[in-house]
């Protein structure tokens, strides 16, 4: 899997994925996407003291490598609003479409069911979010693969 880049930029995500999709108005959802995530983390630093928005930046990069789709690369980018800011998933939908809304909203809501009937801390929860994020991706890799 590829490195953290520390210190990517929009137009980083941007020219990857300028490399496969050529739909200005697919490009601009993702700058939507980046904007609504930068605002809501806006002033949020990670432990390691970069802004927090590197690490959507980061994740749509590493999808935009693997020539995920649209939605994907919005929900990579949206994928800690729902948890960490005052963002809906009604909003999301709104905004976006309901599929970005499904990929943000389902680890969320997989991480507070299981959540309600154990005694998890949150890093537990963070981590298990993380690693059902990582399934959702693969799952749809492996269907970009069968479009093929």
């Amino acid at each position: 899997m590829t490195r953290v880049n520390v210190g990517l930029k929009f137009e980083d995500v941007r020219t990857r994925v300028r490399s496969y999709i050529n739909n200005e108005d697919e490009i601009k959802m993702i700058k939507k996407a980046y904007q609504y995530a930068k605002e809501k983390h806006f002033g949020v630093t990670r432990l390691t003291g970069e802004p927090y928005i590197e690490h959507p930046l980061n994740v749509a990069y590493i999808l935009s490598e693997m020539h995920a789709d649209i939605d994907t690369i919005c929900a990579g980018l949206l994928h800690d609003t729902l948890e960490d800011t005052d963002i809906t998933k009604e909003e999301i939908a709104h905004d976006f479409n309901k599929e970005v809304d499904g990929l943000v909203s389902a680890p969320n809501i997989a991480a507070g069911k299981w959540a309600g009937h154990f005694n998890f801390n949150i890093d537990f929860v963070n981590r298990l979010e993380d690693k059902i994020f990582d399934d959702i991706i693969q799952i749809k890799k492996n269907i970009m693969k069968l479009k093929r």
